[in-house]
């Protein structure tokens, strides 16, 4: 089984964070687009982006 690390933390990382805005569905490219977190740095990049949207 293939695991994707963290790239803030090291860590295993559980989900896939969108760089971008914009608001499509799905977009392709592997790091260009979409980077590797662990729940923690997901969680902290999620308030970030929230409260720069505000």
């Amino acid at each position: 089984k293939v695991h994707a690390i963290c790239v803030k933390t090291g860590d295993l990382a559980n989900f896939s964070f969108r760089k971008s805005a914009e608001n499509d569905l799905v977009q392709l490219g592997e790091t260009h687009n979409y980077m590797p977190l662990s729940r923690k740095a997901f969680i902290e990049a999620m308030k970030t982006r929230n409260n720069e949207s505000i």
